[in-house]
């Protein structure tokens, strides 16, 4: 006979923050150092450990106990791994804070916070399927377009939604912005943005569309006091209270109505956060950490240096793994010049590979890689192997070095011109990185420090093709000749 579906868990009594303390430490010790949402949540967990332990003050402060409750919480319910640890974390914190105010034995804490979490790996059936969508920047284009900006209320939606796709915010944070919080410096724009666990606001992009599109919704609203709320709500079917912040549920409102209208029902607001996010990594992951506000980096960094004379004195093979699978073993130089797959292509290099996806179409000039700004002439090397790829899309990549500012480069003009938009310069001193805008996609080079250049400017970008890459777009594997 079939298992029968273990049931959901109860919800605990809600125990007054007093009675619970007889019990166990007041997660209200933890006020002013969490945030209140963070500390309700952790009375809910402790609770639901009180019920399970009966109620009975002698099994509520044993580890064992908090190990059979971990058991009871894989085994008769259908919580998630994360929503598991979580709740165990939260009574491992509290015996933790418990014993710095000498109400828990420090032994009887160690002991707690000795108990382990469960493995989200082998609960991962548990894991929703769509709880985390992957945006694509072809669909967050669309998304951001979709709209009306001809109505007042399009004209907020639309300077939402772009501040979401580019700036990384939490939609907390963006509900909370006010005019003041939006800065700009060298011609780019940013978000002065005070998140969770921060003294201190973080700088936070926002691109040059974003920032024309609050402009524009603010003058079509009234800009108000530099207090008034950036994003404000429309009362009673019309515009009655300009100063009334957008609330989160309104916002969270707003981007699944155009998620479903653009047939991406899945897509909730922090996935905008991981797009921003995933963008920025494939560039620079210290970028990546700066503006998601992250205060630890838990992904392992390999410096390469693109010094080949550096690279090669190194004398051993490197073994590039993800998620446990080695993705390729080869030496510096090898990983660096002929990646196996898209994944070793953006993790060897920094800033890391840019990869763009394009069109493959027949022309009488030969095989053309198109976007809807450019069109990039196959070269020799890719000749043979893109045949089956005619009519569809794949993934191009080319690193920020192969990539030169016409009349300030060694490059030859020859079928390989990016016309695009300077959206960040950043001089480096012995060279410049500017990010570009080239229609929908975005790319890095680094340039000759000698070129003048500003947000805003259009230039002309020469390729190096003989340094083309091209990937399967499915797989990932790269394309090369055997």
């Amino acid at each position: 006979m079939p298992r029968a579906q273990p049931p959901a868990p109860r919800a605990p009594a809600r125990l007054p923050p007093a009675l619970l303390g007889e019990f166990l430490p007041s997660p209200q010790l933890l006020a002013g150092r969490l945030a209140a949402s963070t500390v309700a949540i952790y009375t809910w967990d402790c609770t639901a450990y009180v019920a399970f332990c009966g109620y009975d003050s002698a099994v509520v402060p044993a580890a064992e106990t908090l190990r059979r409750w971990r058991t009871h919480l894989v085994v008769d319910t259908t919580l998630s791994p994360h929503t598991i640890n979580r709740m165990l974390a939260a009574v491992r914190r509290v015996m933790r804070e418990g014993a710095v105010h000498g109400l828990v034995a420090r032994e009887v804490a160690e002991a707690f916070g000795h108990v382990e979490g469960v493995s989200v790996v082998a609960l991962r059936h548990r894991l929703k399927a769509q709880a985390r969508v992957r945006i694509t920047p072809a669909q967050m284009r669309q998304l951001c377009s979709a709209p009306d900006g001809q109505t007042l209320l399009g004209r907020r939606d639309g300077a939402l939604l772009l501040t979401l796709a580019t700036s990384g915010c939490r939609i907390s944070e963006v509900v909370a912005l006010t005019p003041a919080q939006v800065t700009t410096r060298d011609g780019a724009y940013f978000l002065q943005v005070l998140g969770k666990r921060q003294h201190a606001p973080r700088e936070a992009p926002l691109s040059q569309e974003a920032a024309a599109a609050i402009q524009t919704w603010l003058a079509q609203r009234g800009a108000g006091r530099p207090d008034t709320p950036l994003f404000t709500r429309f009362v009673g079917g019309g515009w009655r209270a300009p100063t009334q912040p957008l609330s989160v549920s309104s916002a969270w409102r707003v981007v699944r109505k155009y998620a479903l209208q653009c047939g991406l029902p899945h897509v909730k607001p922090h996935d905008f956060r991981r797009f921003v996010g995933t963008e920025l990594a494939k560039r620079d992951l210290r970028q990546a950490q700066k503006a998601l506000g992250h205060q630890r980096l838990e992904t392992t960094v390999i410096y390469v240096t693109h010094d080949q004379v550096e690279a090669m004195t190194m004398g051993h093979r490197i073994t590039v793994m993800k998620d446990g699978v080695v993705q390729q073993v080869d030496t510096p130089l090898n990983l660096y010049n002929y990646p196996a797959n898209r994944f070793v292509a953006g993790f060897i290099g920094s800033p890391a590979m840019n990869f763009l996806d394009v069109a493959m179409v027949n022309t009488p000039n030969g095989p053309q890689l198109k976007d809807e700004t450019f069109e990039i002439l196959v070269p020799d090397h890719l000749k043979a192997v893109v045949g089956p790829y005619i009519g569809q899309r794949v993934t191009m990549g080319v690193r920020p070095e192969n990539i030169g500012l016409k009349n300030y480069t060694t490059i030859k003009e020859s079928g390989n011109v990016v016309r695009a938009t300077v959206e960040v310069v950043e001089p480096m001193g012995n060279e410049i990185q500017i990010l570009v805008s080239a229609g929908t996609q975005t790319m890095i080079a680094r340039i000759d420090p000698m070129a003048q250049l500003h947000p805003g400017n259009k230039v002309d970008l020469l390729l190096e093709l003989s340094k083309l890459h091209l990937f399967d777009p499915k797989t990932e594997l790269v394309l090369r000749a055997q």
